[in-house]
């Protein structure tokens, strides 16, 4: 979390710049100066996780200065002429054909619910300003207000006979969420499925576009959404704030494809819908949002498929530049948390969100594609995902709790690493990978596999591995305990040094080859052995890290842990808690000898 001269956010390139419509959103730190003048944001001391993903709304949205508003309240009135609190507009109705220029935008009442079908138009290039953005946000007090496009539905039903009904749905790309009387239902990814067991509940046939039922609709509340985005921007948009709402139902909550400058702050995203929110271009800030799928912890171990459900909290696939995802809290996506890929991603920075993925059969993993370089990732708690998958250039992974990551039963493969470094088919170099803590895993801390790119140049230091390979089964005989595995062919000129691994199951913790083929090393032998694509391993410590409580997920060092002053110089500047790395460096996310120093520094905002 360097106060870094180049940026606001602690890595190399340009700095985001805030406009006072951004900064008045982002306020959620109080500015501090130490006394040799060095300006740093102070956050309120807490626990381990104080600090990680969103904070509680507060109920209160403030005054929208120099906004031309249209209100909206469930208790207003459409023919009024919606442009004050006490003339406001009911429904949505009165959006429909509006399009939105520089300082305008919609306010809707705290504590509202609206439930339909109507949306905003879509918006095509729409263009606010650094000082008059288009807003779309809520006034009063109360919770947030929520838009539902979750509705009941009343089709005409065919019947197919077996106790299948059909009915034709309307431009809808993939209906992977349903709720029958009130309760979500589990889906099937084939036909044949939803017939192998009646708790496959309907199917979608995107080639024919019917959906398909096994059960009697008669006397049945059946509710989906046919709505595919609540709000979307088109090409060459910017300058848009989107803030306290919650938006359900939509295939996205929010869209905006090669936009510009889009601030998204303390909303509630993805509840019943497909993907919270599908965004590229340049210099956005995604923060203090809640992404959360609301998915039930449906048992498909059967199934041939993981696309169940919910596919993605955050969806950055195209060219992105210079966007900042900070402090959201991300729960329960069947394919990723946060998925980034393309031609050019470059100058993202992931920094204190929190991803859950304990109540899914499989996902909530965080994604980096080929096409993405430059990337920080720092401050992070991943907890019971499948495995990060991780590609590209020139990645900085650093300062993050990567905690029980879970094997499915869906696949036949371990998906329980903590991290998968991947070339995705194209070069996958030089990256960081330092003071992170990986903690019971059901597999590997770190596994690197490629297609055949070059894989290499990497720097893997400062980091504690452990009792990761916890439940590391593939195939019967499978190693156990492996904190770090090079799988054949893959990994070239790297470096492993400083690093500390512990396993209370066996010695032998590091592996080169595939799984049950290739040999096993204790920390030692890893050291001094000739391992294969010129990468070299040394100054690796193999002790008990000794941390506070490791049940309970407090993770700073006793006083006599080997892993203090064990350390190098890191690339980063600061550590989990924001104090200032001097030397001498601990291997794990704290720095002993920095407490305390400076004040916390977050993300840079000021």
């Amino acid at each position: 979390m360097s106060p870094a001269a180049s940026t606001g956010f602690g890595f190399t390139g340009p700095k985001i710049s805030l406009a006072p419509w951004f900064a008045l959103l982002l306020v959620f730190t109080v500015s501090v100066t130490t006394a040799d003048g060095s300006k740093y944001i102070q956050e309120a001391p807490g626990g381990i996780l104080e600090g990680i993903g969103a904070s509680a709304d507060d109920g209160v949205s403030g005054e929208a200065p120099n906004l031309r508003a249209f209100y909206i309240d469930p208790d207003g009135d459409d023919s009024a002429d919606g442009l004050t609190p006490q003339t406001a507009w009911r429904t949505l109705d009165n959006l429909a054909n509006k399009y939105f220029s520089a300082g305008e935008g919609v306010l809707f009442k705290r504590g509202g619910y609206w439930n339909g079908t109507s949306t905003l138009p879509f918006q095509g290039a729409r263009q606010g300003t650094a000082d008059n953005p288009i807003v779309f946000s809520a006034y009063g007090t109360g919770p947030r207000p929520v838009i539902d496009f979750t509705v009941t539905q009343t089709p005409v039903w065919t019947p197919e006979g077996n106790g299948v009904y059909s009915t034709p749905l309307a431009s809808v790309t993939r209906l992977r969420r349903m709720y029958v009387d009130g309760s979500e239902v589990l889906d099937a990814t084939s036909y044949d499925e939803m017939l192998s067991h009646e708790k496959y509940m309907y199917w979608h046939d995107q080639d024919t576009n019917l959906l398909y039922i096994q059960f009697n609709p008669a006397g049945r509340e059946i509710k989906y959404s046919t709505t595919h985005a609540f709000i979307y921007f088109g090409s060459g948009s910017r300058h848009i704030v989107v803030s306290d709402l919650d938006i359900r139902g939509a295939k996205y909550s929010l869209s905006f494809p090669k936009t510009e400058n889009v601030l998204v702050k303390n909303n509630n995203l993805g509840e019943g819908g497909h993907i919270g929110i599908s965004i590229t271009g340049n210099n956005h800030v995604i923060t203090n949002n809640i992404f959360d799928s609301k998915r039930p912890k449906f048992d498909y171990s059967d199934s041939s498929s993981t696309a169940h459900g919910p596919h993605e909290a955050i969806a950055m696939k195209g060219e992105n530049r210079n966007a900042l995802v900070s402090r959201n809290t991300i729960r329960n996506w069947a394919h990723s948390s946060m998925a980034s890929g393309g031609a050019s991603n470059t100058g993202l920075k992931f920094y204190a969100n929190h991803v859950d993925g304990s109540h899914l059969t499989y996902g909530t993993k965080f994604e980096l594609f080929s096409g993405t370089a430059d990337v920080e990732v720092w401050n992070n708690y991943f907890y019971k995902t499948t495995r990060q998958q991780i590609g590209g250039k020139r990645i900085h992974i650093h300062h993050n709790i990567f905690d029980s990551m879970a094997n499915t039963p869906v696949k036949s493969y371990n998906t329980g690493q903590a991290i998968g470094i991947y070339d995705f088919g194209e070069e996958n170099s030089d990256s960081v990978i330092e003071n992170n803590v990986f903690i019971n895993s059901d597999g590997a801390a770190i596994v690197f596999s490629t297609r055949g790119s070059y894989m290499g140049s990497h720097i893997i230091r400062n980091n504690i591995m452990y009792n990761n390979g916890k439940d590391a089964v593939t195939y019967p005989g499978d190693p156990k305990g492996i904190a770090v595995q090079i799988k054949t062919g893959s990994l070239q000129d790297s470096r492993f040094y400083n690093n500390l691994i512990y396993s209370d199951i066996t010695d032998k913790v590091m592996m080169t080859g595939n799984e049950r083929n290739g040999p096993t090393y204790t920390v030692a032998e890893f050291d001094s052995a000739n391992l294969p694509g010129n990468n070299i391993g040394f100054d690796n410590l193999q002790a008990d890290p000794l941390f506070e409580n490791a049940d309970s997920l407090q993770l700073q060092l006793d006083l006599s842990s080997p892993a203090i002053g064990a350390g190098v110089q890191p690339q980063a500047a600061r550590d989990w808690d924001g104090y200032e790395i001097i030397p001498p460096y601990d291997i794990g996310i704290y720095n002993t000898a920095s407490r305390p120093v400076n004040p916390i520094f977050t993300d840079g905002f000021e």
